[in-house]
């Protein structure tokens, strides 16, 4: 097992990043994953910029995440593949609410 996160607690970021671990070894998984991040970004509305950089910073991991597993890009490795995944699973699923 990859372990990127040298605190061994149960913080929201140790159980997010579990999370993505299990969700990185199965494709419905993450398409699930990517489609509620998908819905949570639709329900986000403002007009203010730091808002819809973020949405398209979000939409980058999304990006980088499908090509590296569909095959098309691995100049990436795959613990920044995995923390990108940890990234979607906390904005989907905050852990510490």
């Amino acid at each position: 097992m990859l372990d990127i996160f040298k605190n061994k607690d149960k913080s929201p970021v140790r159980e997010a990043r579990n999370r993505a671990q299990q969700i990185a070894t199965d494709p419905a998984q993450l398409k699930t994953l990517v489609e509620g991040t998908y819905v949570r970004l639709r329900g986000m509305k403002s007009d203010r910029e730091a808002l819809n950089d973020f949405k398209v910073k979000i939409n980058t991991f999304i990006r980088m995440i499908k090509a590296y597993f569909s095959g098309d890009y691995h100049n990436i490795p795959y613990a920044s593949i995995l923390l990108a995944i940890t990234g979607l699973v906390y904005f989907v699923m905050p852990l510490d609410i």
